[in-house]
Order: C-alpha cells, then structure tokens, then sequence
C-alpha cells in the first residue's frame, strides 16, 4: 500500500493462500477484472472507503529480511521490545544499541554494553570499551547476521540478560608479586595470561588473557578465568614460600630475581648495590692507603748482599732437606726446583720439571687469583700464568670432533691392555654466558651454535621457513662428552658442542658420530649416561620401536651384534 500522486491510497491485492482480504465497494464504483490476470487486482480509491481485514498477525510480515538497516531500526521500534535503560542511533550505515548507566564512581553517564550493526548486517558487541568474542559462551547461539527484527531482538535479549565475568578479585591474588604493569606474564614471560583492571567489575580483578567477559546469570566467572585460579593459586602458595621476606626483595643480598620485581623495586634495588659498591671501594681505598703506608714506614727492601745471604741459608739447609726427604719425593724435587729458580738472573731461563707444572696447573684450577698471589708474594717462585697457557693449549680448543683429540685419548688411555678399551661415553649440557670471541688464529667468530655440518644446515633451513632469512643465533648452552673407563681409572674430555635449544633429533647425529670414532680408534663403548632432559628422552624414543621402553640400544657399527646400555643419571631424572 503506497500513496500515489492524487493522495490517493494504492492498495495491491494477492491471491495468496493465506491472505484473503474483503473490500466493500461504493455501489457507484465498478471495478473490472480481467481473466488474464486473475491473480492481480488493483484499485485505487479515497483511503476513507477502504475497509480490509487481514486474517495474519501483522508480526509475521515483520521477521521477514531487511534491505537494509534503516529498515531493520523502524521494525525494532514498531515492535517496542526494547529493554528499559536501552538506546538507539544510527549513523553512517551503523546501528548502535546501547546501556547507559550513570555511577557515582565515574563523571558521567557511560556505555555499559553495546551492539553495532554494520551494513552487512554484521555485528560486534562490547563491555566498557572490552570487544567481546562470538565465540563467547553466551553468544554461541546468536546468529552471524542480524537481517530480521526478530534476531536483533533475540541477540539484544541476550545480551541484556547477561552478568560480567568477575574474574578473580581477591586480595591475595591481586597483590601477587609477578604483576608489572597490570599484567600478569607466564614462568617463561612470553606471553601475557592475566590482566589486572578494575573497570569491568569497579574492583581490581585478574581476567585472564582470553576472558569471555560476559557470562550467564548462574556463573560467577567464565571458564577462562575459572582454570586460571588454579594457576594463581599455586603462585600464591609458592609465594607464602618464599624464604625472603617481602621487604627484603630489594636487598643487595636478596636472591629475588628481577623478573619477580616491580620497576619501583628494581629501581631501589639498583640504588642500594650502587651504595654498596661504593662503599667497598671506599674501604678498598682506606685498605690500600694504610698498606702503602705501613710499607714505607715498616717496609725493608732486600738488596743483593741480602739476597745472597738467603740464598746462601738455602744452601745450607739443604742437608736437612736432604735428610729429611728422600730421592723421588715431590717435597725434595720442590726444593731442588726452588734453588735452581733463585740461582738464575733471568727467570725466562727456568725449565720447570713436568711434576711442578702439574702442581701448579692444579693450583691454579683451584683459585687463578689464589695462585697469582702467591706468585706475586715473591717467597717462592712459581711459572707465569703464560707457562701454563702452553701446556693447557697443547692441543686447539675447538667446536665438535677432532682427529688431534683422538691420537691424545688414544695416548692417555694405554689400550695395551685390554681392560682398558672398555668405556662408558657421557654427556652433559651446561648453561654459558652468550658472547662472541674473535680468534686471532684463524679470523673466525666463536660464540654462534655449532652442532655439526648437518646439523648446523637443517636449523638454518628451518629459521629460512620460519623467519624468511638464514639467521645465525648465540649459542646459551654447552653439550660435552667425556669418556670414561669402565674397569680402571680414566677420564677424559673428548668434545663439545655450542648449542641453543637442543632437542633430541639434534643430539642423534653427534651422539653415533663420537661413537664410531672411539670404536674405530680401539675403544669399546657399553654404556651411555646422560640426565633425564626432555630431549635426552625424545633421542632415546628415536632408537624404540612403538611405545617400549628403551634401555638398550644395538651398535649398528659393529658386524658382530654388541649392544651398548642407557644409563640415567638419578638426581636427573625426577
């Protein structure tokens, strides 16, 4: 029904199955009706003697689809379901449906829940600013898109009935101490699992990362937040046991780490350690002044006749050095040494006897510091620190296997005998500092992984799919193995490899790479131990067939069948 140019009402009438209208017509007006078209009747006449009745609640012809949404807006308001405290705009092809609420908390009134509609008919509802998710618990049965009054209606209900996920308000949850920032990170700090906001609820609340926000009636919290109060439980116990107090984190002797601080008390702590170092210098200094002094004072410089004359009770003492201590003791081979260093004019001329340097290689694994000190101190004479770098350089330092390394654990171990040829290999992983080293040698770059050719080609590979460009990374952890006797006593570094993070078809290829080298230079391997790392297991499932637990593994080098055992490190593996 439409108005034409006269003013005049245009009423179209269908001879559908379920609307059947009845007009009464003036007697003065005909109407003809042609049998071609018995379908369609038109008529146009003054609304005022026009009386219909329709036999279909005017409703139904209201959840049909829209064109668009100016459509949709006059349907919704013809059909006045909208709930109390609700508004209405539209603007720019977007339907606003809004609550206010004005709190005695916030300046003004504010927008509590909204849904928009797009053109589309699409829409995205929010909680104060807080987009909420389709895939929410509550809105998982509303439709994609909101083309009929009805289903606009129906979403609109939803929502209205809803509740606000509450989260986990506690106090001893929100006064965590691994909260920076209003944001609650994971043990690793790679990714963010709870917020702390306090304008969802107007209380301090912890929302995890995925927060549905809304929630049905019966439900306190949703079920993201609902596991992560196990979670925040356990910080909070591992809190209460904590041996430092809370006011001593910030010592210089507490050993909170500074991810567990605030900025507040990472700044503290920083000013209380530059107040210490300062004041250890201080009393460095004092210590140094009153040394200086008491050597000028107190001090006797020992002039040549002197030195001759220590030289000399040497010599005389010799006799009950002699007496005391026989031929082939280290006690007499030391004193010997120590005569024939303070006879000499130059120091650079000592050749120092094999067992000394062992002893002072010993000493100075023990303490460089100690050692250089007692150097220093000038009672007895000891090799410079350059000495030794000799003997412990013998052989190069360097990443992975090496043939120098095998002819000296060939020379060490003494496979004459045949208890000595049976060995167990042994690996480990240590954590290292991250740097770069520059070798003078051979001009290279040591500090980046390193675990083998092949190795080193599949994690480039792997960084070119994953980042789109070959990237070299510092290595943090060092994997050494070491071999050692089975039947007699031996043990001896073999090699080592820069790693990052290792994982078990990594260590595959080293692990047969180091024992075929010792097979084939005469040594029998029976047994492997390592600790009980996850990527120590994931090698070990590479040598099982299905689920069956492996403690030994075939040595597929070898043409008579020997297998070679799995052994685990106890304190490793719980």
């Amino acid at each position: 029904m439409f108005n034409d140019r006269r003013g005049h009402r245009r009423l179209r009438l269908t001879s559908r199955k379920h609307f059947k209208p009845k007009l009464k017509l003036p007697k003065s007006l005909r109407v003809s009706i042609s049998k071609q078209k018995v379908s369609e009747l038109k008529v146009s006449l003054p609304i005022e003697l026009v009386n219909f009745h329709v036999s279909v609640p005017i409703s139904s012809f209201l959840d049909g689809p829209v064109p668009n949404i100016c459509v949709l807006h006059r349907r919704l308001q013809s059909l006045n379901k909208i709930p109390q405290g609700w508004s209405t705009s539209i603007q720019d092809r977007l339907l606003t449906l809004f609550e206010v609420s004005c709190s005695e908390k916030a300046a003004g009134p504010a927008v509590v829940k909204a849904i928009k509609v797009n053109s589309d008919f699409t829409w995205t509802a929010s909680y104060r600013g807080h987009p909420i998710s389709h895939e929410c618990q509550v809105l998982q049965g509303s439709p994609a898109l909101v083309n009929t009054a009805q289903r606009l209606v129906d979403l609109l209900d939803t929502v209205c009935k809803s509740e606000v996920c509450k989260g986990n308000f506690e106090e001893k949850y929100t006064s965590l101490p691994n909260i920076h920032d209003d944001v609650l990170m994971n043990q690793s700090r790679t990714e963010v699992v709870g917020i702390l906001d306090s304008s969802r609820t107007g209380v301090p609340s912890i929302h995890h990362a995925k927060c549905e926000i809304l929630v049905n009636c019966a439900q306190e919290r949703c079920g993201y937040c609902g596991k992560h109060r196990k979670s925040l439980t356990a910080m909070v116990s591992r809190a209460s046991r904590s041996d430092v107090p809370m006011d001593d984190r910030t010592s210089p002797t507490s050993h909170t780490t500074y991810l567990c601080l605030t900025s507040k008390e990472k700044s503290e702590r920083l000013h209380r350690l530059h107040s210490d170092k300062r004041a250890c210098q201080q009393q460095v200094r004092r210590l140094q002044e009153a040394i200086d002094e008491s050597i000028l004072i107190d001090g006797v410089t020992v002039d040549k006749e002197l030195n001759g004359d220590l030289l000399q009770l040497m010599k005389n003492c010799t006799e009950n050095v002699y007496s005391s201590h026989k031929e082939g003791t280290f006690e007499r081979l030391f004193w010997n040494q120590q005569q024939k260093a303070n006879s000499l004019e130059n120091s650079k001329s000592m050749r120092w006897h094999p067992l000394v340097i062992k002893w002072c290689l010993y000493l100075r694994h023990l303490s460089g510091k100690a050692y250089e000190l007692l150097r220093s101190s000038g009672c007895i004479k000891l090799p410079s620190q350059r000495t030794l770098r000799d003997y412990t350089h013998y052989i190069k330092s360097q990443v992975g296997f090496s043939a120098e390394v095998d002819q000296a654990i060939v020379d060490a171990a003494d496979l004459t005998k045949d208890i000595h040829k049976y060995v167990t290999l042994i690996m480990d992983e240590m954590y290292i500092k991250s740097d770069l080293v520059y070798d003078k040698h051979d001009g290279t770059l040591i500090g980046f992984v390193n675990i083998g050719d092949v190795n080193n080609q599949l994690l480039d590979f792997q960084a070119f799919i994953d980042n789109g460009e070959s990237k070299s990374s510092l290595a943090t952890t060092m994997m050494v193995f070491m071999v050692k006797g089975l039947l007699h006593k031996f043990e001896y570094p073999y090699a080592q490899f820069a790693c990052g993070s290792m994982s078990g078809d990594l260590i595959f290829d080293p692990i047969w790479e180091a024992i075929a080298r010792l097979e084939r230079i005469g040594f029998f391997v029976l047994a492997l131990c390592c600790d009980g790392a996850s990527s120590n297991r994931k090698l070990w499932k590479l040598h099982s067939k299905g689920k069956e637990l492996v403690y030994r593994v075939p040595n597929v080098l070898l043409l008579k069948r020997r297998d070679f055992c799995i052994l685990f490190q106890i304190p490793h593996t719980s």
